[in-house]
């Protein structure tokens, strides 16, 4: 049977990098294939040259035996190739239903027609519909695509790949992000399509564990030395110590949020989160997807506005401050998008996020750039093109480049594997020394290793904190809370 898909010789080099080497791919029609390997191992790269996001330094790519190396993704879509991202890809101002409609639509050619009113065409809002229940979203067409949870958005991505009838789906990390709650959702959704039989799927996992792939294919185009020594996660031991701020004689809090309630839109999304945060510490962040943790991070930064409540740090009310005058206070923050610039290189990045070019924020570059050696070895690449991990060290790099007492970090470990997570946890403990770090994350495993207290938000609530000894010796509070044992 002649493969669906298939490479030959596929490479890439950035410069003196090769991040994709003679890689010979086939794959056959109706099957289910995964891809695994470490953070760096070129994963991400072999996917955009697939789907042509990159074009390859050498090799071929064929679909249904033609040879579409030289074509765009828009020529591949067109063809029946989609493919989803790492960072999820919706209209966010559209509601559900509207986001699937507009994929129906262009696959079936009705497009440009601003005279023509869009209920002229109600098959279309029906097969709309007809894909948001094979995706289990029937019950949220109506809803702003922002305002769905980080599982729920994925599945949308599905509805509007399987909207545009693509033969083959290439899946980019589907799950990464989601609590252990959300993945068994987003699988049921992956193995229903499998089941249908006329889709061909490839899926991107850093880890294979899925448990809906019958193939697995390791892809180790490029390996560092360092990832030949996989190996499963060691807790780390820690001096854990409370180190308060001392301001005017008095111990107090470095960070006050006390009461905050935050709305997105209509929604209450924040209902009164309380909690401190010690000068000298880690404070984790622990809660299911949609709990609240990321609105709460984007309230103390002024992102999102408090209605009601007050944030204070070191003692002085920073609630009503525009996010500027809150970065130069002292605080700041890498976003679980990231936030870089894909276009600019790593030293351009470095640049544009320094507040002060002095000669304390070239010093706090140069630590911060002995923490992750990569950015150095990769000082003038641009930084779309860096691996998951790489680009999650330089985000963190351009928050701590500036004079930060605050360092609040938003899921560091989404979608890295095992050994890029344990160089970011001793990166962190490292930063720990010199700042306060507020963290938001999923792997309990890491955040409880390293984290000196935790808080658990719940429904926009905080519901419990403590001690992290205490969440590490309560297994019913973690499987209440987070789902694990």
């Amino acid at each position: 049977m002649e493969p669906i898909l298939e490479t030959k010789g596929l490479t890439i080099a950035f410069g003196g990098h090769t991040a994709v080497n003679e890689v010979h791919f086939q794959m056959p029609s109706h099957h289910f294939k995964s891809i695994i390997g470490p953070n760096g191992a070129g994963k991400t790269t072999f996917f955009n040259l697939l789907s042509g996001q990159l074009k390859p330094t050498s090799g071929s790519v064929y679909f249904k035996g033609k040879d579409i190396t030289k074509l765009s993704p828009t020529q591949r879509v067109n063809l029946g190739m989609g493919r989803s991202f790492q960072l999820t890809n919706v209209f966010p101002n559209l509601t559900v239903l509207e986001n699937v409609r507009l994929a129906v639509q262009a696959q079936a050619g009705i497009r440009y027609n601003m005279f023509s009113h869009f209920r002229k065409f109600s098959h279309l809002e029906e097969q709309a519909y007809e894909l948001l229940q094979t995706v289990l979203l029937n019950g949220k067409a109506q809803a702003l695509a922002k305002n769905l949870a980080h599982g729920e958005k994925r599945k949308l991505e599905i509805a509007m790949l399987l909207a545009l009838k693509s033969e083959i789906l290439l899946l980019d990390e589907p799950t990464a992000g989601m609590s252990l709650e959300e993945v068994p959702t987003i699988l049921e959704v992956i193995h229903k399509i499998k089941q249908q039989g006329d889709k061909t799927i490839i899926l991107i996992r850093t880890q294979n564990g899925y448990g809906v792939g019958s193939v697995v294919t390791r892809l180790w185009c490029y390996l560092m030395e360092s990832f030949w020594r996989m190996v499963p996660w060691r807790t780390l031991c820690v001096t854990k110590s409370c180190n308060r701020h001392t301001w005017e004689g008095c111990t107090m809090a470095l960070l006050s949020v006390q009461n905050i309630h935050s709305y997105i839109e209509q929604y209450h999304i924040l209902q009164g989160v309380t909690f401190d945060v010690s000068e000298g510490e880690i404070t984790v962040l622990f809660g299911r997807n949609g709990a609240g943790k990321t609105t709460t991070l984007r309230s103390i930064m002024g992102m999102v506005p408090i209605r009601s409540g007050t944030i204070l740090y070191r003692g002085d009310s920073v609630g009503s401050l525009p996010t500027y005058a809150i970065s130069q206070k002292g605080i700041g923050y890498v976003p679980e998008d990231q936030g870089i610039f894909g276009d600019l290189t790593i030293e351009e990045n470095m640049k544009v996020a320094m507040q002060k070019r002095d000669e304390a924020s070239l010093e706090r570059q140069e630590w911060i750039l002995s923490l992750f050696p990569d950015l150095k070895t990769f000082w003038h690449k641009k930084a779309g093109f860096l691996s998951g991990g790489q680009k999650q060290m330089l985000s963190i790099a351009r928050a701590y480049v500036n004079d930060i007492q605050l360092l609040l970090i938003d899921e560091p470990s989404k979608g890295l594997a095992p050994i890029m997570v344990e160089k970011l946890m001793q990166s962190i403990l490292q930063m720990k020394k010199k700042t306060t770090v507020v963290l938001v994350e999923q792997n309990y495993m890491m955040a409880s290793s390293i984290g000196d207290r935790f808080y658990i938000v719940d429904e926009g609530r905080v519901v419990r904190g403590g001690e992290m000894p205490e969440m590490k010796a309560d297994a019913d509070l973690r499987r209440k809370y987070l789902g694990i044992a």
